[in-house]
């Protein structure tokens, strides 16, 4: 390499980049007082030419937003009409409550489910974080309902609770995201709609019977867990109940990606 002379290099424009300028100014201002700027490190070629990461399709909006960090309850009842159900809840069933709030259900009557959602005219988008022991506690009960509007549930248990989720729509869509925990009956019963079961589900799903609208499955091994040996009545395990008037039911693990859904003409052009 051939470096040029003094009087040549007087002929080239000086970097304004250059090291010992940049090395010359920090220390002066680190004389000053001043905090140092930080290094610059020019972008290498293979910076510039790598390709920017493939995207992933995510999950939903209840299951991004994970459980909440808020403070427990149980017994939880919210009644709407025209306004959405939209939040995250940390249910503990063994949380002890107001008695004058919260009676004990009259004998022979069914028990009061740890969680009720209800909605008219408008969407629910939950997610629900069960905190209690498994090996202590009962299962959790949780019914879900509405009338023209969707249902999107997401379902996550710390300690391994079992619990039985009822989801009853008319005229829209159902969405139910699992733990992977679940082990337990899925019932479905529709008019006018289709079922669908996740890539991830549908392996393990052993199906009991398929008659017209309704339908009879179980996720997992029902061997090993017992199930049916004895009136199905009886079962105190993971149960998951589907029931829908024009609408189509989805079940989802809640860690599981899915495909992002298109969007329709109208959506595509405002944005909405």
């Amino acid at each position: 390499m051939i470096l040029p002379s003094d009087s040549e290099g007087s002929k080239v424009t000086k970097d304004p980049l250059d090291r010992t300028t940049i090395a010359t100014t920090r220390s002066a201002a680190s004389q000053d007082g001043f905090d140092e700027p930080p290094s610059y490190e020019p972008p290498t070629e293979s910076d510039e030419t790598a390709p920017n990461p493939t995207p992933v399709a995510s999950s939903s909006a209840a299951a991004q937003a994970g459980p909440s960090s808020g403070p427990t309850t149980n017994y939880l009842v919210i009644e709407r009409v025209m306004t959405s159900i939209q939040g995250s809840w940390r249910i503990d069933t063994s949380k002890r409550m107001p008695s004058a709030l919260f009676p004990k259900p009259e004998e022979g009557a069914k028990p009061k489910p740890h969680l009720s959602l209800q909605t008219v005219g408008a969407k629910i988008n939950a997610n629900i974080e069960l905190v209690a022991d498994g090996r202590t506690q009962p299962r959790a009960i949780m019914r879900v309902s509405t009338v023209t509007g969707s249902i999107e549930i997401a379902v996550t248990s710390t300690l391994g609770q079992k619990f039985s989720l009822h989801c009853q729509g008319v005229n829209g869509s159902m969405t139910v995201l699992l733990p992977r925990s679940f082990a337990g009956p899925i019932n479905t019963q529709k008019v006018m709609g289709k079922v669908k079961l996740s890539p991830e589900i549908q392996p393990l799903t052993f199906t009991f019977s398929e008659r017209g609208d309704n339908g009879k499955y179980f996720l997992g091994d029902y061997e090993s867990c017992g199930y049916g040996e004895e009136d199905t009545k009886t079962w105190d395990g993971d149960e998951l109940s589907l029931e829908t008037v024009n609408g189509d039911l989805s079940v989802w693990y809640v860690d599981e990606v899915r495909p992002q859904a298109k969007k329709g003409f109208w959506k595509a052009v405002f944005g909405s």
